[in-house]
């Protein structure tokens, strides 16, 4: 193992007298400098580097040398300001700095580093600038490395903590890094910070439920929006303090094919659900099965009654386009022409040929004022429309507009090829309607 040690002198920068010095510590990674390899280190600087006007110095690697660590690096004092130079070795989103002081940590994650240097293509090999500051009267006395090998490692005392110039460069760093963290990072990573703003408890899970869509709960799950939702029972509804619009402005159908019709007296269920949407309130359904709400469950029947859709009751009628695609047939799933609030799907797929593939298609009643907007569609080979797979019904209420239900057809919901970009999207739709909503109480 090579024992690299640095010293760096207070080095003159364009702004007087560098206030930070290089901490020492053993190195037992090696990296292969074989050119033309997409994770080589080919290209890794040598010698005195500068990033965000902080001078660093790196040692040598020779042909397989160890310049870095995987190790928490012990500092030799305590310090008020800490620099690291590190890289990481998995997912951007996964990898993070922590720099301990006393009994608590400090986590710099990967989105908040500043970029020091980046090999040359095809290499994705780049060296980061992680920075954190001790809170007052304590100092940073570890570098913690998480998902990332560190190269270098800087300490300063307060007066380098507070220094406007080292501040601000970093923080130019920093935004200069982000466009291309966020270019890299995983989809749902992205989506996690949209997430992170939406309200908690402002979201209902509609009884009864267990026919959630695979792409959607995995979506909902990964991006911590599922700790953010109130799944409601039956008494619930009942209750307009415990179910309405104004607490409630977005709810989930996640019931299989069926929802509550009664429970102490005919429709009080599916009543409730009626003024729900009248006060304002916006469903999505996005389930795993083909036709939301088609079963009734009453309290005191022994199972759930077939064809009785509480959609028809708000104004949407469902048209069975087929069991299955017509023999020889080629069809393709699109978004329609126009709909931006699926904007991550491909122009065009083809449909499905594994699971249920029975086509359902929902359109306004006749006479109804209720309003639709198409956002996917089933056409053939010649262009032709089948019939609509996914739509946004803005339902009329009493002079005025009044609630929403955004339907997507199980077959694009559990298509392994689309489902999760879709479920995304849905996602980022529920952020946004929510925008400006608070916690509830």
């Amino acid at each position: 193992m090579l024992h690299a040690v640095l010293f760096l002198a207070c080095l003159a920068s364009p702004g007087g007298t560098q206030q930070l010095t290089a901490q020492p510590f053993a190195r037992e990674v090696p990296v292969s400098l074989a050119p033309g390899e997409a994770w080589s280190w080919s290209g890794l600087p040598q010698g005195p580097q500068e990033a965000c006007g902080v001078r660093y110095e790196l040692p040598a690697p020779g042909v397989e040398g160890e310049p870095a660590t995987a190790s928490t690096v012990t500092l030799r004092e305590s310090s008020a300001v800490v620099y690291a130079v590190v890289s990481p070795v998995v997912e951007l989103h996964l990898a993070s700095v922590g720099f301990r002081y006393g009994t608590g940590i400090a986590t710099v994650g990967a989105q908040d580093w500043a970029l020091a240097w980046a090999a040359p293509e095809p290499s994705r090999r780049r060296l980061l600038l992680a920075r954190a500051e001790a809170p007052e009267g304590q100092g940073l006395t570890q570098v913690v490395p998480r998902g990332c090998y560190v190269f270098a490692v800087l300490v300063g005392d307060r007066a380098a903590a507070t220094d406007a110039q080292l501040r601000s460069a970093y923080a130019d760093g920093q935004r200069r890094w982000q466009e291309q963290f966020l270019a890299e990072v995983s989809p749902f990573w992205r989506l996690r910070r949209t997430v992170e703003h939406v309200p908690t408890g402002r979201i209902a899970i509609l009884p009864p439920t267990g026919g959630e869509s695979a792409g959607l709960s995995l979506v909902l799950s990964r991006t911590g929006l599922d700790r953010k939702l109130v799944k409601l029972t039956g008494e619930d509804l009942l209750d307009p303090a415990r179910f309405s619009a104004q607490r409630f402005p977005l709810a989930l159908c996640a019931g299989l094919e069926q929802h509550l019709r009664t429970i102490h007296r005919p429709n009080d269920a599916a009543e409730a659900v009626v003024r729900y949407l009248a006060e304002g309130g916006a469903i999505v359904m996005a389930i795993g099965w083909p036709f939301p709400t088609y079963y009734a469950v009453d309290a005191d029947a022994p199972a759930p009654i077939p064809n009785q859709p509480l959609l028809r009751r708000l104004g949407i009628e469902c048209t069975a386009a087929f069991e299955q695609p017509p023999p020889g047939s080629h069809l393709l799933v699109r978004p329609a022409e126009g709909q931006a609030l699926l904007p991550g799907l491909p122009g065009s797929w083809p449909y499905p040929t594994s699971g249920d593939l029975r086509l359902r298609c929902f359109t306004p009643l006749p006479g109804q004022a209720t309003r639709m907007t198409p956002l996917l569609e089933v056409r053939d080979e010649q262009g032709r429309l089948v019939g609509p797979c996914g739509a946004l019904f803005e339902l009329a209420g009493p002079g005025h507009p009044a609630g929403t239900i955004l339907y997507v057809w199980s077959g694009v919901m559990n298509d392994t090829r689309v489902s999760e970009t879709v479920a995304c999207d849905l996602v980022r739709w529920m952020a946004a309607r929510l925008e400006g909503v608070a916690d509830a109480p």
